[in-house]
């Protein structure tokens, strides 16, 4: 594993994103999750998706989500509003 990505720079944003989806302890079925609205609303950085609360409102909104609204709220209250 890398340093939250920065020791392999020539992978692009995919260390950093499964990074911090380790260190959050995120399950293989919510790292898909996760990525799949990270691809539909930041396809060029999928790791926007932990720092602009936007991304996860908009899939909140989204009916592709509408069966992972819980879990998305979830996400955007443990890591935006605490």
């Amino acid at each position: 594993m890398s340093l939250f990505g920065f020791l392999n720079k020539s992978s692009g944003h995919v260390p950093l994103f499964n990074d911090i989806c380790t260190y959050h302890k995120i399950d293989r079925n919510n790292r898909t999750l996760l990525n799949n609205i990270a691809q539909k609303f930041s396809p060029d950085n999928p790791v926007k998706i932990f720092l602009d609360r936007d991304c996860l409102q908009k899939a909140v909104n989204d009916p592709e989500f509408t069966d992972a609204a819980d879990k998305i709220n979830e996400y955007l209250l443990k890591w935006f509003d605490e």
